[in-house]
């Protein structure tokens, strides 16, 4: 991960409304805290004000967290003593790069952080300081089809020969690269709105929308290769899937899904990754279990991982990749 996109931090070791400050942090998510300790047994409204590179911070909240290391000063003491005051970055930093980012704290002083940093605007942002009561379909959802084929996807599909369709093709992006590079390519997608207002129209005479019901209307070893990315964990029956792929590639199946792996390998961190909050996941593949599916309708099948990503020491990957051959 680039240094500009990691946490920053810088000791402050200054006392500050009531409050002692051991240290700054710039959180790239657009966040900036100020993180100490306090004796006070109630916390008053004001946050201390904070200007980051000359622009004032608006406050975001203030709340408690746990301090073993200074319950010494406060024996006995019911409440938490560690104290976070926490500011909202604001758009006009964001999205560019601070080689030099600086915070100044009221009338205490101005410090300076080695940078560079880059404030994002993350995905899902509202939920920050959202004042409603959220509900499920508010945070596991799901948006439109990529209109960039992937460059870990484009890598993988060298794999494939032939006459080949892209089955669960979303906007037709796959579609779109492989024809430009001369491959006779074409897709399957279900025939809703959200597709319909997305499908690329220089290859939409390439891709047939239906039903979604199953045997696909393809007659047998229609095609020579099958590409199916991130669309078999959307399936409800997807043990019908696995037959259909035999029953239309001659050749080759290239097929990825979200690997289930990284929950256990990400659980000592406490985190769930992201992709796997997709709301119409309904299948979770391990490797196992996708080759004990596999196996019986290919003679060959092995497996590769794609987009690999990292918590604290953690590394886990996005996808599973089954290369089969009939």
């Amino acid at each position: 991960m680039a240094a500009e996109n990691l946490l920053q931090t810088c000791t402050v070791a200054r006392a500050a409304n009531d409050a002692f400050i051991d240290v700054i942090e710039l959180d790239p998510c657009g966040i900036v805290r100020l993180v100490g300790w306090t004796d006070r047994t109630t916390l008053g409204p004001d946050h201390p004000p904070v200007w980051l590179n000359s622009e004032p911070l608006p406050p975001l909240q203030v709340y408690r967290v746990d301090r073993p290391d200074v319950s010494f000063i406060r024996p006995g003491a019911h409440i938490q003593a560690g104290i976070v005051y926490e500011y909202l970055v604001p758009a006009n930093q964001k999205n560019r790069r601070l080689d030099s980012p600086a915070v100044r704290i009221g009338n205490i002083g101005t410090f300076s952080l080695f940078g560079p940093i880059v404030f994002i605007e993350p995905a899902y942002a509202g939920l920050l300081n959202s004042s409603q009561v959220l509900h499920r379909n508010d945070i596991y959802g799901f948006g439109p089809p990529n209109m960039v084929a992937p460059p870990h996807l484009v890598q993988l599909s060298n794999f494939l020969m032939g006459r080949v369709l892209d089955f669960g093709c979303g906007s037709g992006a796959l579609v779109r690269h492989l024809r430009s590079e001369g491959v006779d390519a074409y897709g399957i997608e279900m025939d809703i709105e959200l597709i319909r207002s997305n499908l690329q129209p220089d290859v939409s005479s390439y891709i047939t929308l239906y039903d979604g019901a199953l045997p696909a209307p393809f007659p047998d070893k229609s095609f020579d290769s099958i590409i199916c990315s991130e669309v078999l964990e959307h399936i409800p029956q997807f043990e019908q899937a696995i037959p259909e792929f035999a029953r239309l590639a001659k050749s080759k199946l290239l097929l990825t899904v979200p690997d289930i792996a990284a929950i256990p390998l990400c659980f000592r961190h406490t985190l769930i990754p992201w992709h796997l909050l997709e709301s119409t996941h309904v299948n979770f593949f391990s490797q196992t279990s996708l080759y004990n599916l596999l196996k019986n309708y290919f003679s060959k099948v092995e497996f590769g991982r794609m987009s690999p990503c990292q918590v604290n020491d953690a590394v886990f990957y996005v996808s599973l990749v089954a290369f089969c051959e009939a």
